[in-house]
């Protein structure tokens, strides 16, 4: 049993394989909430040797969204998600420095990030 995702993220999953095939990068920008991690999770199952950068403001948010995809999938967690996930928080990735954080964020990368939506719908994300 793979990971499923609803309708409205099914249709984001598709736009993202085909941004990925297309410009080596992919951003799904929906609400907090509304399943961007099971995108990113379901990108990591289908293509596992492909690594992913995910960034996230903490940890626990990370961890809690491991937990998530274990209740929703009764217990189900692919294996190779935490083989092809290079975790970073946004403090840790500035701590790098320029260089080394545009090489992890360079094409052909999968980046999955934890924004909140109201910084999206202010007009302050990512442009």
């Amino acid at each position: 049993m793979g990971i499923q995702l609803y309708e409205h993220n099914s249709r984001a999953y598709e736009s993202a394989l085909t941004m990925l095939a297309e410009t080596g990068r992919a951003a799904v920008i929906h609400p907090t909430g509304t399943g961007k991690s099971f995108i990113g999770f379901r990108l990591c199952e289908d293509l596992p040797d492909k690594r992913v950068c995910w960034l996230s403001p903490s940890a626990y948010i990370f961890r809690t969204q491991l937990d998530n995809l274990r209740a929703a999938s009764d217990g189900y967690a692919p294996r190779n998600i935490v083989f092809n996930i290079v975790f970073y928080t946004y403090a840790r990735l500035m701590r790098l420095g320029e260089a080394i954080a545009r090489s992890i964020l360079a094409p052909p990368s999968m980046c999955c990030r934890h924004m909140p939506a109201k910084r999206i719908w202010s007009g302050t994300g990512p442009g």
